[in-house]
């Protein structure tokens, strides 16, 4: 197994580096459904009309759950171009 490693130009620590890899892109993409799960949820338990005040704020939250959820899609693609200089995926 570490000579066929060695051929390919693997290091000992590269499989780890690769399983540290994904294991932290599953947890951003269990991060983004959580977001989705709790926007849904916000959504279902509204109750608007008592106060003008609390109705914008919970819209303000529906707003900001929508935009963390987007922008948690996206992050693969930003990541890849910071991380590792690649152009959009």
């Amino acid at each position: 197994m570490q000579a066929e490693g060695r051929e390919h130009g693997m290091t000992s620590r590269e499989p780890n580096i690769h399983a540290a890899q994904r294991f932290q892109e599953r947890f951003e993409f269990y991060l983004v459904t959580l977001t989705f799960t709790l926007l849904g949820l916000a959504a279902q338990t509204a109750a608007f009309g008592q106060l003008a005040m609390a109705d914008l704020a919970e819209l303000a939250a529906w707003g900001a759950l929508l935009l963390s959820g987007l922008t948690g899609l996206d992050l693969p693609r930003f990541h890849g171009r910071l991380v590792l200089g690649v152009d959009g995926v």
